[in-house]
């Protein structure tokens, strides 16, 4: 093998490859044999990228399946593995990074007594060789790469490792130093957090950052610019903050230029730093195409575009908390909408859109959902401290409540306050009736008898309205049924729930539909005094958008087409569950 060229390698490796995955599929061989089988591809190609990670793969499932004490033996060629296939590219990047950076937390959070005396010493060695591993790739790796899992090297800074927990500074000090404008959008909230260790680790990542920027400035910063740059940071999610809060009354706008002219000033003033707005394609990595270990890559292509000024005019949304929507003027000249919202912990609205933006990623990666463009709609959630944050506004939207309201009113169908309230009084008397099977049958009664005639399905007439031309009717129906397909199976994997017309939302301009507001989730809803039992909305008005083929045309290829990939989004939804437990956990928040 040694005397074949490059491309004679890669082919060879490649069949090694197929035959080894045969083996391991079909349980052909026992374990020790496939385990050289997968050596063997990478001893072909040392320097392909798909060879690493198919040999971490193996390690990586076989950690999971044993023993606590046995399978700890694995870690180390998990982790050695997924940072030798980052090395050589980025092209599963987002299995590689979060399945090596999981494997790691967890190797110390193993019970002493799941493992015996012996297993306990071996652990200490295992654990330095991990750590050994960790700190290699620390300096190999590109920066860019580490970027991709910063909200997952956030939220366990706070390891119960002293050894884990340096080892995380150092790598997030990297990413202040490398990417400050990207970084301090999800690092801000830890210097704002309530534990005081969080805390105490953010202030020494600051530290670490000023040290190497006064040791080697970069691109023209320097340890007095991070101090700088820090400081208005902080007044502009400090003004954000006491925006989102402001009581309004019963006014749904309020000015700017009245009631925050200091804001603006601040933002105006030539001496603020400019900082990026806190857009999705401004703090998302663009990862390099093709194999290599691509370390020169520029992250960020595109010119950032950052805040110069504030509009007058703020908007008061009529939702529980009172939102508020700024408009900023960017560096372009272009308007961006940004939503403060205030008593609200948006770190899980966080977490679902880096769940969904992967599901998009995966679903890209297959043909026929490439060409149906089968995807989530995403935008950016940024929290600022634990109860508020900035959400990206979506233009060309429209709340579905809104909508069908508009419909009903028109035609005359719905009901009057009176007889709604009727309705709940009714409702209420059934629910002070003992548990029967007739009440609730009851309940099914009154909701089908008396509500469901006043309000039949309307949506399709919305985009018959919205979209008059047959061809642009046709597609928006389509982005609309695909749309839908996608994020309800989306919502099942997590357990979404809470979906009712006020959080979904709809695209005038394409006929897609965006979710909103993602607090509740893994089964949150069965807990409510009225448990949501579905896996997914698909009320009358949903299906008749949907077309005469309602659920069993487009949709249900849709559904099939996402289910083929079922088996690949599980580990992205453990990796999801692991993360919200680690940002909601008091002793590592």
């Amino acid at each position: 093998v040694s005397t074949q060229s490059t491309g004679s390698k890669r082919r060879t490796a490649e069949a090694h490859l197929l035959y080894a995955t045969w083996c391991d599929e079909t349980s052909y061989f026992d374990s020790p044999v496939i385990q050289q089988l997968f050596q063997k591809v990478k001893e072909i190609d040392s320097s392909w990228e798909e060879a690493h990670f198919r040999v971490a793969n193996y390690y990586y499932k076989w950690s999971k399946a044993l023993p606590s004490g046995v399978k700890q033996t694995f870690i180390p060629h998990v982790i050695k593995h997924y940072g030798e296939s980052l090395k050589f590219g980025s092209n599963n990047i987002f299995q590689s990074m979060p399945r090596m950076l999981t494997t790691w937390f967890e190797l110390e959070g193993t019970e002493a007594k799941e493992i015996s005396a012996s297993q306990a010493n071996n652990k200490v060695t295992i654990i330095q060789t991990v750590n050994h591993h960790i700190t290699d790739l620390i300096k190999s790796l590109p920066a860019y790469q580490w970027l991709t899992a910063l909200s997952q090297l956030l939220s366990r800074i706070c390891h119960p490792s002293q050894e884990v927990s340096e080892r995380l500074a150092e790598i997030i000090s990297m990413l202040l130093y490398y990417y400050p404008q990207q970084t301090f959008w999800h690092f801000f909230s830890m210097t704002t957090n309530s534990n005081e260790i969080r805390r105490s680790w953010s202030k020494e990542i600051i530290k670490k950052t000023q040290a190497k920027l006064k040791a080697k400035p970069i691109e023209g910063r320097n340890e007095r610019w991070l101090k700088s740059f820090y400081t208005d940071f902080k007044k502009l999610c400090d003004g954000m903050f006491e925006i989102s809060k402001k009581d309004c009354g019963n006014s749904f706008k309020f000015s700017i230029n009245r009631d925050f002219r200091h804001f603006k000033k601040m933002l105006e003033d030539p001496k603020f730093n400019r900082i990026i707005l806190p857009l999705q394609n401004n703090t998302t990595v663009t990862l390099p195409v093709g194999s290599g270990p691509h370390t020169r890559h520029q992250a960020f292509t595109h010119e950032m575009c950052t805040i110069q000024t504030v509009k007058d005019e703020v908007l008061v949304l009529n939702s529980l908390q009172r939102p508020k929507k700024i408009t900023i003027v960017g560096s372009n000249g272009r308007s961006y909408g940004l939503l403060c919202k205030p008593k609200d912990d948006l770190r899980k609205d966080s977490r679902f859109m880096e769940f969904s933006m992967m599901v998009n990623r995966l679903l890209k990666k297959d043909v026929t959902a490439r060409e149906k463009q089968l995807h989530i709609r995403t935008y950016a959630v940024v929290p600022l401290t634990e109860t508020s944050g900035v959400v990206e506004w979506v233009d060309n939207t429209k709340v579905m409540r809104s909508i069908l309201a508009d419909l009903y009113q028109e035609y005359g169908k719905g009901m009057t306050r009176a007889e709604t309230k009727a309705v709940f009084s009714k409702l209420q008397d059934i629910k002070r009736r003992p548990q029967t099977k007739q009440r609730i049958q009851d309940f099914v009664d009154l909701f089908t008898r008396k509500v469901l005639p006043r309000y039949p399905p309307i949506l399709s007439e919305w985009y018959r309205r919205t979209f008059p031309d047959p061809s642009s009717w046709y597609t928006a129906r389509q982005n609309y049924t695909q749309t839908t397909a996608v994020v309800s199976m989306v919502g099942y994997v997590v357990g979404l729930g809470d979906r009712h017309s006020e959080n979904i939302m709809f695209d005038h301009t394409t006929g897609e539909i965006i979710h909103v507001d993602f607090d509740c989730l893994f089964e949150k809803g069965e807990t409510f005094e009225w448990p949501e039992l579905v896996p997914f909305r698909l009320t009358t008005n949903i299906v008749d958008g949907f077309g005469v083929t309602g659920v069993e045309g487009t949709f249900r290829l849709s559904y099939k087409r996402f289910k083929s990939h079922f088996s690949r989004i599980i580990p992205f939804q453990i990796y999801l569950s692991v993360h919200m437990i680690c940002l909601c956990n008091v002793r590592l928040s």
